[in-house]
């Protein structure tokens, strides 16, 4: 099995959300997605979030600072979500990879952001100011 990782980055009042433009893998290419990867062998989820957040867009965050959202799974691969709420500059992120990266405004997403992203940017928005949902399921077929 496959396993991933995906977050979004949020800033202080939860109103913008960093978001990649993916040129990879082809069902992906040019619509906007989370930061996140695959989940390296002997690798924890969290710490490969950690690890994809530097290397896609240049800010190094603890581990114990991602918020974990939700699974996303299908018949051959697992997707773990996270938030994180970041208090720095918003020029803090950079594009270091060929996947643009940049800040979204929250309330008005772009039309080609992947079909799932609006409402995982959302439930990632409820779980960090709601401490009455644990974690989210959703099972792909």
């Amino acid at each position: 099995m496959k396993k991933y990782t995906l977050g979004f980055i949020f800033n202080s009042d939860l109103s913008s959300v960093v978001l990649m433009q993916k040129a990879r893998p082809d069902w992906q290419k040019g619509k906007l997605n989370g930061v996140g990867g695959k989940i390296e062998e002997g690798e924890t989820a969290v710490a490969c979030m950690a690890r994809e957040t530097e290397e896609e867009a240049g800010l190094a965050t603890k581990p114990e600072a991602w918020i974990y959202v939700a699974l996303l799974r299908g018949p051959d691969w697992a997707m773990d979500v996270f938030a994180l709420v970041y208090d720095g500059a918003a020029s803090d992120v950079k594009t270091l990879t060929d996947e643009p990266v940049a800040w979204y405004d929250v309330a008005a997403l772009p039309e080609h952001a992947l079909f799932n992203v609006p409402w995982l940017v959302q439930l990632s928005k409820d779980v960090i100011t709601n401490d009455k949902i644990d974690t989210a399921t959703v099972v792909y077929k």
